[in-house]
């Protein structure tokens, strides 16, 4: 007789909470939506558990109430106003209400929600600020993988070099990152068009390269470490930061 697996429990760590939002710091490793590659085990599952329990979604899970309707957009996300790839760490925004999603959802479309992750990359960079403007699209070659290619989707980022360290004969450097559009792994392919791919990274650095950092950092070196945007009700400017992993604070003294 087979026994069942029971799917992974995901803990949800929650920096803030009101009637309109919740923020959470994610985990690496740990996927934020429900997909047919990720049924279970994702940070939507719990928050899907957290909104039945206290009947946040409420009438808003279809348009019309019949069985052929199409769930609202806030009710498919549960909620979730943005995304964070697997192997990043650090805030998500989550909204309790349509009206919240909504709002915080065209804050990010108009650019006035402020995003600030830490990055640990190969190499030192050339300058201390760095200005990207670089279009993202698909990879021709590589299908899974999102690169800068003529045609594709305006994407803007800021680089600010915080620190210089080594790790065997490498140079690497802890990276200020700012995105100022939200194009899918916008960060990642920059900093690889750049030639300063982010340690540990799978998909953007080459095989030669991850297995060399492969002792050093068992995670992606990439976190969302600050977010600030206007509450979606009161419109009050909120600021919040997620602790950085103990990884992160080793490297080089806590930057500010």
């Amino acid at each position: 007789m087979s026994s069942l697996i029971s799917p992974k429990k995901v803990s949800l760590d929650i920096i803030f909470e009101d009637e309109s939002l919740i923020i959470l710091n994610k985990p690496s490793g740990v996927v934020v939506n429900v997909s047919k590659t990720s049924p279970s085990g994702t940070i939507q599952n719990e928050l899907q558990k957290m909104f039945e329990e206290n009947s946040w979604v409420g009438q808003s899970d279809g348009d019309g109430g019949d069985d052929n309707s199409t769930a609202s957009e806030f009710a498919k996300r549960t909620g979730i106003v943005h995304r964070l790839d697997k192997d990043t760490s650090g805030v998500l925004l989550i909204a309790k209400d349509e009206e919240a999603f909504h709002n915080l959802k065209n804050q990010f479309k108009n650019r006035e929600v402020q995003k600030e992750y830490l990055a640990l990359v190969l190499g030192e960079l050339s300058d201390p600020v760095i200005e990207v403007n670089a279009p993202i699209g698909r990879n021709p070659e590589r299908r899974t993988r999102m690169a800068v290619v003529d045609g594709g989707r305006k994407a803007e980022t800021r680089f600010e070099l915080d620190c210089v360290t080594e790790y065997e004969d490498e140079k690497l450097s802890l990276v200020k990152c700012c995105p100022k559009t939200g194009r899918t792994h916008q960060i990642r392919v920059h900093l690889s068009a750049m030639k300063h791919p982010i340690i540990s990274d799978p998909i953007y650095m080459t095989r030669k390269q991850f297995e060399k950092f492969e002792s050093f950092s068992d995670r992606l070196m990439l976190h969302a470490w600050k977010l600030r945007f206007n509450h979606p009700k009161n419109q009050k400017e909120l600021f919040f930061e997620a602790p950085l992993p103990k990884m992160f604070t080793e490297i080089c003294s806590k930057p500010h």
